[in-house]
């Protein structure tokens, strides 16, 4: 009676079973750590005959959070002070001007020597320094 389990007579063998349902592999992509809430970003999916792709979320709160990772710090803004906000403004307007200015002091250095002109000459560039 113990081979009988089911009473249907079928025989099952164990080749069978495995090769109906093939191998399936899935990954998992989480965004997050300890002091932010976790994420999942997107989903790889793999069997023998196919490789599926699923990204959460849209291209566009993708590309906010690349530009918020880049400005601020993890955890904003319960992990900054409340003048944290005013001073990175004031902050990238400062750098921003910075680069500006040594792009426009470069330009007219070498503008100043002769970078650009037709007629300015290697020995007429390195005599005006």
């Amino acid at each position: 009676m113990a081979d009988d389990d089911a009473g249907s007579g079928a025989e099952k063998s164990p080749s069978s079973s495995s090769s109906s349902a093939p191998p399936l592999i899935t990954i998992e992509e989480w965004r997050g750590s300890a002091s932010t809430k976790l994420s999942k970003t997107a989903t790889l999916t793999a069997d023998p005959f196919s490789l599926t792709i699923q990204r959460s979320g849209s291209r566009w709160s993708e590309i906010r959070r690349k530009i918020l990772e880049a400005f601020v710090p993890e955890g904003f803004p319960t992990s900054v002070t409340p003048d944290y906000a005013p001073f990175q403004i004031w902050d990238s307007l400062q750098g921003l001007s910075t680069y500006i200015r040594s792009m426009l002091s470069t330009q007219a250095l070498l503008s100043a020597i002769g970078v650009g002109e037709k007629s300015a000459t290697v020995i007429g560039a390195t005599f005006q320094v």
